[in-house]
């Protein structure tokens, strides 16, 4: 391949830009490429030909002249998508399809809008004659980053029964999952009550976007997994109804000695006291129905004096709830405790001796008690290097 500079971007490497797609150890030759790849510093970038279709792109890309296993390419959208699929001509090679990187055996259906930057990948592999393969980073119809939990179907069951179109909490082992309630409505706007199965409240929460009813025992199907999506909230928690847009959304939870929690329900309001409540951070509405799931979530909690993460490690959610039998106001200083903001000085009693009068005899077996005796706190103790009249 000759050298071909663009907008002074090197692409005498760009053959060199493949991802191997082997699923075993990649081959040293591709690493060298992917090394080589990296230091020539681009992926060839092109724009979708105004001659497109909605089902037929064709697209111009600077130094691409064959199509090789792991050639990668980044395209500007210029048309709207096809929700039945669409085919991909690079620089005359051939219209190929474009499947998406989600499913195996799946064309790409989404929608993509005008101006999108989209990065495919060829494959020769995934159908006969070869395809494009899609990565795409966009929900179609929110424009929200989605991400699908790609995990073998074995991984964990239903701890309960769950009905379609729920979130899924981890539960307290990490062993299954629990969902958001086990309500069997199948509508959004039912009033139904959370799920008391306690949950991890740092393990990973999943919405399953498809109609399935999963029996406890069953195995959730990871191919509608997502840990981060745009959903209806209703279907998993109804006090959640009428949402502000564009403000956070928590589950309410109990916190629980063993460090698992119980749901109570949704908020979007975090608490200006101490109220002994976890606050789990699932993500931001998007409407008054509808939240954008996130794949990271923090916990939060009050102390007394503010916000605070939760970590697991506090001795409770909230001041109000620590218990404390103070029954001394003097003695030794031992600590203190800070319940709702005010702190609280702790106290052991001063250990007092008692010591029994010199050369004591016992007319009990003629044993003869010296000096060295004492009983201190209810403990019997005898101090050998003193007790110089103790005999039997």
């Amino acid at each position: 391949m000759s050298d071909v500079t663009i907008a002074g971007a090197d692409y005498s490497e760009v053959s060199k830009v493949a991802i191997p797609l082997t699923t075993a150890t990649a081959t040293a030759t591709y690493a060298t490429y992917v090394e080589e790849g990296v230091k020539a510093g681009a992926i060839p970038f092109g724009t979708v030909d105004s001659s497109s279709t909605s089902t037929a792109f064709t697209a111009t890309v600077d130094g691409i002249t064959e199509l090789v296993d792991g050639a990668c390419i980044m395209l500007k959208n210029g048309v709207v998508t096809s929700a039945s699929g669409f085919t991909l001509n690079v620089n005359n090679l051939g219209a190929l399809p474009v499947y998406s990187n989600l499913a195996a055996a799946t064309r790409d259906t989404n929608i993509f809008n005008v101006n999108y930057t989209m990065l495919f990948i060829y494959d020769s592999t995934r159908v006969s004659g070869g395809a494009w393969i899609c990565y795409r980073g966009y929900d179609s119809s929110t424009e929200v980053i989605s991400y699908q939990l790609r995990a073998a179907n074995s991984v964990r069951p239903a701890h309960d029964k769950g009905y379609h179109y729920r979130l899924w909490f981890s539960s307290a082992d990490g062993g299954s999952w629990v969902p958001a309630n086990t309500s069997t409505s199948t509508n959004a706007t039912t009033s139904r009550t959370a799920n008391t199965t306690p949950i991890d409240p740092f393990g990973p929460i999943v919405y399953s976007s498809h109609n399935t009813t999963y029996s406890a025992g069953t195995k959730l199907s990871a191919g509608y997994l997502w840990q981060q999506n745009v959903l209806t909230l209703g279907y998993s928690f109804t006090d959640s109804l009428s949402l502000t847009a564009y403000d956070p959304v928590y589950v309410k939870c109990t916190p629980q000695t063993d460090g698992s929690a119980v749901m109570q329900g949704t908020t979007q309001a975090l608490p200006t006291t101490a109220d002994g409540y976890i606050y789990i951070f699932l993500g931001l509405a998007y409407s008054t129905t509808n939240i954008g799931l996130q794949a990271h979530h923090p916990v939060y909690w009050h102390d007394g004096t503010g916000i605070r993460l939760w970590t697991g490690a506090e001795p409770s959610a909230g001041g109000s709830s620590v218990s404390v039998t103070q029954t001394l106001s003097s003695g030794t200083q031992i600590g203190s405790v800070t319940i709702d903001g005010t702190s609280t000085t702790l106290y052991a009693p001063t250990p007092t001796t008692y010591t029994l009068p010199a050369a004591t005899t016992s007319t009990l077996g003629g044993v003869i008690v010296g000096s060295g005796l004492a009983i201190t706190n209810g403990v019997l103790s005898l101090d050998v290097a003193s007790a110089s009249g103790v005999s039997f």
